[in-house]
């Protein structure tokens, strides 16, 4: 087999190709189901943002691909910027967009994503998983293993929000949630008969995605019971993980970002270089020049001392000016618990 650098990106994955069209058709379903295209200015315009979308994909297939080739986990490439820049690059805007500030116009859209249920987009994530277990084509079926990966990930990021739980805080790591993610989907792929069970369900993500809500559950269950034997010295550890924490709640997310990779030996990971930082987010730092990110950071100690003395007045303002996804997913939960 030739290596995938030397294949046309059109011989990796084409447009026309029938897994491929079954991603986009479950896509374009699924943007109309949400009013996208009134947003953006009609239906054409809509499908000709997802085909341009789709074509984009491909150096992240062809990336894809080459790493199930080498057996590397997903877990482990999508925090390595250096080898794996795509998956990275993707991974982290995904995380990004939890904490990005949703546009006002977009606002009514990202208002309707956040309260849709899972049948509503039960076409697409039928699809994905699908393509992921069993797709003919090498190129969609990592596309299709990659969007599941996403979205067991996400399901749990959401969980850590609404249960107000760090992962960190408990001498876990932020990349357990991936790790777990991982398990799950290989757990799938080895044993073929589980397999062919969950894709006979009308919605074989929405049983992934609560495994992995109960793996999550057990990892964070084990992490406390093996606080509460810990010794001295770890607990003040994790004492300053969760005082770090709290800071990096209280502050604009870009600068959160920053602060945790400034203590980033504080949590048992590298510190990150602004080049490094920039690729894994996308969506807080891809458009910042090295000089405004060196600056920022200079500036952390002054935006802590002064948060800390709004925080004793009690009129510590939103870090946000206005609200990002995470913000409307609270809305949400808030709702359904009164």
């Amino acid at each position: 087999m030739r290596p995938c650098y030397l294949l046309s990106m059109e011989q990796l994955i084409p447009i026309e190709e029938p897994d491929t069209g079954q991603l986009v058709t479950g896509f374009l379903g699924f943007m109309e189901t949400t009013g996208l295209a009134e947003v953006v200015g009609g239906q054409e315009v809509l499908k000709a943002g997802i085909q341009e979308l789709v074509k984009g994909a491909l150096p992240l297939a062809a990336e894809l691909v080459m790493l199930d080739s080498q057996g590397r986990d997903l877990a482990d490439a999508v925090n390595d910027p250096e080898t794996a820049p795509y998956a990275s690059k993707v991974h982290g805007f995904m995380e990004d967009l939890l904490t990005l500030e949703v546009p006002g116009e977009l606002l009514p859209w990202a208002r309707r994503i956040v309260r849709m249920s899972p049948s509503e987009a039960l076409t697409l994530r039928r699809t994905t998983t699908t393509l992921a277990l069993r797709g003919t084509n090498p190129m969609s079926r990592a596309l299709g293993r990659f969007f599941l990966f996403e979205a067991l990930c996400i399901i749990q990021r959401f969980e850590l929000l609404a249960s107000g739980v760090q992962i960190e805080a408990l001498g876990g790591r932020g990349r357990d949630v991936e790790t777990i993610a991982e398990r799950e989907l290989a757990i799938a792929e080895s044993a073929p008969a589980y397999g062919d069970a969950l894709l006979d369900l009308d919605d074989p993500m929405g049983l992934l995605q609560m495994l992995g809500l109960v793996g999550l559950d057990g990892h964070l269950q084990a992490l406390k019971a093996e606080l509460a034997v810990l010794k001295k010295e770890m607990t003040e550890t994790l004492e300053r993980r969760r005082n770090i924490l709290q800071v990096s709640e209280q502050l604009h997310p870009t600068d959160a970002i920053l602060l945790l990779n400034e203590t980033a030996d504080e949590f048992g990971e590298e510190r990150l270089s602004v080049r490094q930082l920039r690729a894994r987010h996308p969506g807080h730092l891809g458009e910042v020049s090295d000089s405004a990110i060196w600056k920022r950071v200079e500036r952390l100690p002054e935006k802590i001392q002064r948060r800390d003395s709004l925080q004793t007045s009690r009129t510590v303002p939103s870090p946000n000016n206005g609200p990002n996804l995470a913000d409307l997913v609270m809305e949400v939960l808030k709702e359904e618990n009164e």
